[in-house]
């Protein structure tokens, strides 16, 4: 069977389709496909929380990854994998020991050269950051009310 490009998209939440919804993630990574000559083979699109691996999209793209069928994986950030930054390590250990790219639309980078990973270790510390960040301030602010 024949490798492809597989699009991971991803909101948290349904009240975020607003905000940055599936449907302009979608859009932003077909374009960025298309400037780069990349045919996607099937975007692979759900609703859930970022910080587990417990989510059918990705269960699906991890059995893709198994079964040798997988390229390349474009996301609109990062973050659209997961959120966690052990899940994260670990999911790009496994695409880059099996050759496969990763390519983040909006954060322009990609796993293949040495600066793109670099950018990619940066980017998920920040993002773990984040995370913890909204963590605390959610929290703190359940505690005022």
């Amino acid at each position: 069977m024949e490798k492809g490009h597989y699009s991971v998209l991803r909101v948290s939440h349904l009240s975020q389709i607003d905000n940055f919804s599936i449907e302009q993630q979608k859009e932003s990574i077909e374009a960025y496909a298309t400037l780069h000559s990349i045919e996607i083979t099937e975007h692979l699109a759900e609703c859930g929380s970022g910080t587990t691996g417990e989510r059918k999209q990705i269960q699906t793209l991890y059995r893709l990854i198994e079964e040798d069928r997988v390229e390349g994986i474009l996301c609109y950030k990062l973050d659209r994998i997961f959120r966690n930054m052990k899940l994260s390590i670990d999911f790009i250990s496994i695409c880059v020991e099996k050759g496969i790219k990763i390519h983040s639309v909006a954060e322009s980078i990609s796993t293949d050269t040495p600066a793109g990973m670099f950018m990619v270790n940066c980017l998920l510390s920040v993002n773990q950051y984040a995370r913890s960040e909204e963590r605390r301030v959610g929290k703190e602010c359940r505690s005022r009310w």
